[in-house]
Order: structure tokens, then C-alpha cells, then sequence
């Protein structure tokens, strides 16, 4: 049993999994469920859901090469901007956007309410990305994040307008865009950090990548801020606020089980299928260690020693015989502190199984229950797993402020640069990491609460600079571990 603050899930994926009472009889060692409807059929599609995972990780390293686009730029890289929105981002064809089933939709397909989008089928490999069309992947991920603004947490994002995830993931390319064109326009370096240090290739191995997308001003790590807005407020907002909520009857998880459609599964299974994706797991998840998943582990004996593996043995990795995004988030964050990964990892299989065997059509008020219980553990341990890696961030973080003396270095000057890219890292991963908790309408974090972390970690990194003093610094250092005994103290962490 969990206990967080007053609220208690009960570990029902254990109790589903081994006890021969349980109206559930069998949890399958891996995520495999035939179809119910359809003989000789899968009854598990979600591959439009596990595209938006590979669109997430193809921008994302897009980014990592940027030094090597030659795109022509004007001043402010909007000709770059515009080829990212294009090929990862915008919206698609206006026919792509269906109603919720209890939505008031206009003649022309659009609703008046909340949006559910549903995509073209996507049936190809991890291989071969490069043969699906812009037309094919048109605004995935812009519609991913549609209509997501903060109306649940009541605290917007700094630096935009309205709050809404969609400016802050425009704001955060913006930025990057016109730091390559001051680069590719002017010859210009990375920039000059705030204690005169020059961005640019630190490490002498001609990969200027880290100029390109870290702010030299105040050290804010753009690329890595940005693929955690897009996981969070894409995937875990999809998971938590569509696929697994229960606001709307008919919809989420209040959906009936019987035939979608000729479907070869229901809406219900369809539903939690495409929460899964999102999530990003391979469905052969338990063949891998979490070191295997998160860092291609070499000296694995058993079991695959990367992210991917064939198991099907087609000669081809399929999008769903690789770790995507969240899962391999969530795998990093589990690694010598939790066990969270393997209990979403469970309570997901659990949940399936349940709805496998729930009944043909009607779901008991008792099943549902216990749906609803298994959907609260898979969102609690994703919080969970959040606040482990801004947990982590914090300590890679004041270990990195520990290598600054403000009183014989007081302008920052023989800070090695190195050392400011830690900071920048480490503060980004916090900030993108605490930033997601608002991505859920089902988080356990209080508006307060996350009113604080804010406040405490700020709108960016502090770095070496004149005018800071030791006290200055080991003040902002302090509120940094403010944050950390919040987040151990509400979820449990050391």
C-alpha cells in the first residue's frame, strides 16, 4: 500500500499477478493481448501514439546535430524555425481532428470542447522514418499538445502570455533558431557567459552543438528543456488527461468494452493501449535490464544489452520492440533508488488484463474500480519518477556549485566552462522535470506546492558572475535544497 499525504493506492498489480482469488487469472510476462473480436487478429494498435514518441526523439536529435544544418538563415533564424514547425510540429489537415464522444462538434469536424486527435494508422519501422511523409506526420506533435493550456494546476509558465505549453515550446525554438543564425551569420562563438568564459566547442572536439542550444547569458540548456516540454506536455499530458481519465463518461477509461467499430479491440482497450505508447515501453519490457534500456549495456548477459531488440525476428527493429521517451526517463530514474519503472511497467500489463477479461461489453462497477486504482499507480509512480531525476538534478547540481568560490574568483573568470555546462544541465533537467507535474489533472502536488518549487528554483540557473557574493551564493544554493526536502518529504524519496 501507498500513502502519499492522505491518498492511498493499493499495489493491485501484486495482488492480480498472485493471488489465485483475483477475478484476473493471468497477467502475461509482457505486454502481448489477442484480439478479442477479430480471430488470429492483435488486439494491441497504439502505433499513432508510439509515432509521437519517435517524432519527440527525431526533433531531439535534430538538435543534438545542428552545427551541421546549412540551411541559409536571416538574422533570427526564422527560416530554421520554420523548417522544424514543418517537418515535427504543426498542425495537420483540419479532418485530422475528431470529437470526444461527448463533445458539442461543428459540421466541419471541430469541437467546441476538449479535442481527441486520432491519426492515420502508422505501420512502419523504426528504420525507416525517413519514408513517412510531411503529410503523414503533419502536426503530431502541435496537435499532441493542442488545447493543453494550465487551466488544471492554476500556475502558468514563465515567460509566455497565455501559459500554455505550446508558446513555451515555441518561445524555447525560437531561441535556438536564432542562436544558429547568429553563429552561422557572423562566424560568431556560442556567446560569452556572464563571467566572460566563451561558449563554444569546450571540449576542443569541434562539436559546437552546446553553443548552439545553451543560452550563454544565464546557461539554460534549450534542447534539454525542450524535450522535456514535449514529453510532459504531449505524452504524460495525453496519458494522464485522455487515455486514462475518467472526467468524461464515455470516454478514457469510462469507456464500454464491447467491438470498436470492426476494430479487433475495444474503446476501453484502445484507450489504455495508446496510454502505453505514449509512455513509451517496448512490449517485451521485462526481457530488459533497466541498464540495458537506459544505457546500452554491453556487459548484459542476460537478456538484450540495448533499447531495442528484435523479437520478432523480422530482421527489423518496429516501433514496438524499442524504449522510447518516458519509459526510458522513467528506467534512468529507477536505476539504484526505486523500483517505479517495474511497477508501471506492471500496473500497466495488470490494467490490460483486467480489461481483457472484464467482460465482452459491460464493465462491473467493481472492475472499473480497480481500472481506476491501477490508472492512480501508473500516475503516481510517473510523479514519482519525475521528482527522482529533479531529485538527482539538484545534487549534480549544488555539486557543481561547490566548485565556485565567490571570494577568490569573485567575477566567475576561472570557472571552467566545462563546469557551466553542468550547471546549465542540471538546472534544466530540474526545471523541465518539476515543470511536468502541471501536465497532469490527476497530480498528487498541490497548486501551492508547485507555486514553491517554482519560487525556490527560479526562472533560471545562477552562474559565476560578478556581483555575487559567497552569501549570495550559498542562499541560492540552500533554496535548491529546499526543493529537494519538498520533494522527498511528498513522494518519499531520499
Amino acid at each position: 500500500m501507498i500513502v502519499v499525504k492522505g491518498v492511498t493506492f493499493i499495489a493491485l498489480f501484486c495482488v492480480f499477478a498472485c493471488s489465485s482469488n483475483s477475478t484476473l487469472e493471468f497477467v502475461p510476462d509482457d505486454y502481448t493481448f489477442a484480439s478479442r473480436f477479430v480471430d488470429g487478429s492483435d488486439g494491441v494498435e497504439n502505433a499513432e501514439s508510439v509515432l509521437q514518441n519517435l517524432l519527440i526523439e527525431e526533433l531531439d536529435g535534430y538538435l543534438a546535430n545542428i552545427q551541421s544544418e546549412t540551411l541559409p538563415v536571416t538574422a533570427m533564424g526564422v527560416e530554421l524555425l520554420e523548417k522544424i514547425n514543418n517537418d515535427f510540429y504543426w498542425f495537420g489537415a483540419e479532418s485530422e481532428v475528431d470529437c470526444r464522444p461527448t463533445d458539442s462538434c461543428s459540421s466541419d469536424g471541430g469541437a467546441d470542447g476538449q479535442r481527441m486527435i486520432q491519426y492515420a494508422p502508422f505501420s512502419g519501422t523504426f528504420d525507416d522514418i525517413g519514408a513517412v511523409t510531411t503529410s503523414e506526420r503533419g502536426g503530431i506533435l502541435k496537435q499532441g499538445i493542442a488545447g493543453f493550456v494550465q487551466v488544471h494546476r492554476q500556475l502558468a509558465f514563465e515567460g509566455t502570455s497565455d501559459g500554455s505549453a505550446d508558446e513555451l515550446v515555441q518561445s524555447l525554438l525560437s531561441q535556438i533558431a536564432q542562436r544558429y543564425a547568429s553563429v552561422r551569420n557572423q562566424g560568431a562563438t556560442g556567446g560569452v557567459t556572464a563571467s566572460g568564459l566563451t561558449l563554444n566547442d569546450p571540449n576542443g572536439d569541434g562539436d559546437t552543438s552546446d553553443a548552439l542550444y545553451t543560452t550563454a547569458t544565464d546557461g539554460t540548456n534549450l534542447r534539454l528543456m525542450l524535450a522535456l516540454t514535449l514529453r510532459g506536455a504531449i505524452a504524460y499530458h495525453q496519458i494522464s488527461d485522455l487515455w486514462l481519465d475518467d472526467s468524461i463518461q464515455g470516454a478514457g477509461i469510462l469507456q464500454e468494452n464491447g467491438q470498436l467499430g470492426n476494430a479487433p479491440y475495444s474503446g476501453l482497450e484502445h484507450s489504455w493501449d495508446l496510454a502505453f505508447g505514449l509512455w513509451g515501453a517496448a512490449r517485451d519490457s521485462n526481457l530488459y535490464s533497466l541498464e540495458a534500456i537506459v544505457n546500452d549495456c554491453a556487459n548484459c548477459v542476460d537478456g538484450p544489452s540495448t533499447r531495442s531488440y528484435d523479437s520478432n525476428g523480422d530482421g527489423v527493429i518496429d516501433t514496438s520492440e524499442t524504449h522510447w521517451g518516458l519509459a526510458l526517463q522513467h528506467a534512468k530514474a529507477s536505476i539504484g533508488t526505486t523500483d517505479t519503472y517495474q511497477r508501471i511497467w506492471n500496473s500497466f500489463k495488470s490494467g490490460r488484463a483486467l480489461i481483457f477479461y472484464a467482460g465482452f461489453s459491460i464493465v462491473s462497477e467493481e472492475d472499473r474500480e480497480e481500472i481506476r486504482d491501477l490508472r492512480n499507480l501508473v500516475l503516481f509512480e510517473m510523479e514519482r519518477a519525475f521528482a527522482t531525476s529533479a531529485i538527482r538534478a539538484i545534487d549534480n547540481l549544488t555539486a557543481a556549485m561547490d566548485k565556485w568560490d565567490p571570494a577568490s574568483d569573485p567575477s566567475g573568470s576561472t570557472f571552467p566552462i566545462e563546469d557551466f555546462l553542468e550547471i546549465s544541465d542540471a538546472w534544466s533537467e530540474l526545471k523541465g522535470n518539476v515543470l511536468t507535474f502541471q501536465y497532469s489533472p490527476h497530480a498528487t502536488l498541490a497548486p501551492e506546492e508547485l507555486t514553491e518549487l517554482h519560487t525556490l528554483i527560479g526562472l533560471a540557473p545562477t552562474v559565476p558572475q560578478l556581483g555575487i557574493t559567497s552569501g549570495l551564493w550559498l542562499q541560492k544554493r540552500s533554496k535548491f535544497v529546499e526543493a529537494k526536502d519538498l520533494l522527498s518529504s511528498h513522494f518519499g524519496q531520499q
